[in-house]
């Protein structure tokens, strides 16, 4: 059985060969199961970056999918993105999420304030990445009932259901 790390690229081209550059880099020796990483593609994001970055990253481990988040979501143990909504999806579905800041520019952290931080961690480097994937390899099973009541809580916070009325209402067309 595999570990999985689901990836959802941001649009910046730039953005994203930083975080496959950082993923790329890790040294999860500690982990005894197989890793694998699903990178999913922004849907914004030009057809010749997204040769460029399967020119430079993909091998074994790394894996472009193209299925639904919503379906590879359910097949993952942890998601990795910099500012992406998929963060507080996995949250929401009691899978953990690392947020990756940039460098330089504006971070963006997709993470309502009152969520704890037993569901998600903010990482800034290499070694950050690193151990927070290892805390929840290795933490994920202690917290698993405190973790599912609050991801419940987390759905009926921050989403709603997709109904003819939730559409008309959040379009502001009725």
């Amino acid at each position: 059985s595999y570990f999985t790390i689901l990836i959802p690229l941001p649009v910046l081209y730039s953005d994203s060969l930083s975080i496959l550059k950082k993923i790329n880099n890790l040294n999860l020796n500690k982990i005894n199961k197989k890793i694998r990483y699903w990178i999913v593609f922004h849907p914004g994001m030009q057809k010749k970056e997204k040769r460029n970055i399967i020119n430079l990253y993909l091998n074994k481990k790394m894996v472009i999918n193209n299925k639904k988040t919503e379906n590879l979501l359910r097949h993952s143990n942890i998601v990795c993105t910099s500012h992406s909504s998929v963060a507080l999806e996995a949250i929401s579905l009691n899978i953990p999420a690392i947020i990756i800041n940039k460098k330089s520019g504006i971070n963006f952290n997709p993470i309502p304030e009152e969520i704890p931080k037993t569901m998600f961690r903010i990482s800034n480097n290499l070694k950050e990445i690193n151990s927070s994937i290892e805390y929840f390899y290795f933490n994920k099973n202690e917290k698993i009932n405190d973790l599912f009541k609050l991801s419940k809580e987390i759905k009926k916070r921050y989403f709603e259901k997709i109904n003819q009325r939730n559409i008309i209402k959040f379009l502001d067309i009725d």
